[in-house]
């Protein structure tokens, strides 16, 4: 999958859109595990390995941004929709917020 397919599928969660409108969300670990896609089968996998996981994807699409001198990460062609740095930097942020609200979890 190409860097801006795995951004996007965590830039439109809704539970990242929510949080967006209100910071006290998510309020339970429920939201945040449907968030880092800890359910069914993936149920077993290290919280705080897969919000690294995602960290990294993001982070490598703001290092791609800065190395290609645009503000905008754009998938392949002309199909999909261009994410913006600023909407990276802020998934960045809501990850860190995780992290400090869910410290025993997620090893903030």
């Amino acid at each position: 999958m190409e860097l801006p397919a795995k951004v996007a599928l965590y830039v439109r969660k809704p539970e990242f859109l929510r949080w967006q409108d209100n910071p006290e969300e998510p309020r339970d670990w429920a939201g945040v595990a449907t968030f880092l896609d800890l359910t069914g089968a993936e149920a077993f996998v290290d919280p705080a390995e897969r919000l690294n996981e995602i960290r990294a994807v993001i982070q490598a699409a703001m290092d791609w941004c800065i190395a290609q001198d645009t503000i905008y990460l754009t998938p392949g062609g002309n199909a999909g929709v261009s994410i913006h740095v600023s909407d990276l930097a802020t998934l960045l942020d809501f990850l860190s917020s995780l992290s400090y609200r869910f410290p025993e979890r997620l090893g903030g």
